[in-house]
């Protein structure tokens, strides 16, 4: 506060930390107890109740000046504190609808990440351990013991009379009839088993 200020203070005859209505209040007073006209009776009081009142009136102008000003100050001053909270809260409201939709993105991307680890495992694969099934064992063994049996009755035909071998074969290829025997056809069946068995058991 400045001298002037105080000296004003003083001169209403109050606290420097009096308030607008308490200074009004005071200055009202002092301008009834100096106001010239009780002092007519004498040229020497009136002239100082003059000089008086004229200070008293200067004093209240600055104090009337200063409390509008302080309003002033202490309005705009709230006005920008509200201002600041308002952006803060708007800052903050951005902040969780940003969080929001990260959250969603990671939740839907988890999903999808799931279903997908989930659709791939559920998908039917072939392992070794497959091989150890009666299915596999049993016509597997059948098949290699019908192809050790074929190979052994060749090898013995081939080795006591290899001629007739080959003349048969010649002449069942130039009649058709070794697409007709039950020997070619049980060879494809066989294949086309494995080749099913195989399938079932390969990942989609």
């Amino acid at each position: 506060m400045t001298h002037d200020l105080k000296r004003c203070f003083d001169i209403l005859e109050i606290s420097s930390s009096a308030s607008h209505e308490e200074a009004k209040v005071a200055y009202r007073l002092m301008c009834q107890v100096w106001h010239p006209d009780k002092y007519t009776h004498s040229e020497q009081l009136h002239t100082k109740a003059t000089s008086k009142i004229k200070e008293i009136n200067d004093a209240w102008s600055h104090l009337e000046e200063f409390f509008k000003n302080g309003a002033s100050r202490q309005t705009e001053a709230k006005e920008s504190e509200r201002r600041a909270s308002e952006e803060q809260e708007k800052a903050h409201r951005a902040d969780q609808e940003r969080k929001r939709r990260e959250d969603l993105v990671r939740t839907e991307s988890e999903k999808a990440s799931k279903a997908k680890t989930k659709q791939i495992d559920t998908g039917i694969r072939f392992t070794p351990s497959d091989l150890k099934s009666p299915i596999v064992i049993i016509g597997g063994g059948f098949i290699v013991i019908i192809i050790l049996v074929c190979l052994l009755l060749w090898a013995y035909v081939l080795i006591t009379n290899p001629m007739s071998i080959y003349n048969d074969v010649i002449s069942n290829l130039k009649s058709g009839k070794f697409w007709k025997s039950g020997a070619f056809w049980s060879g494809i069946a066989s294949i086309i088993w494995l080749v099913s068995v195989f399938r079932k058991k390969s990942p989609n």
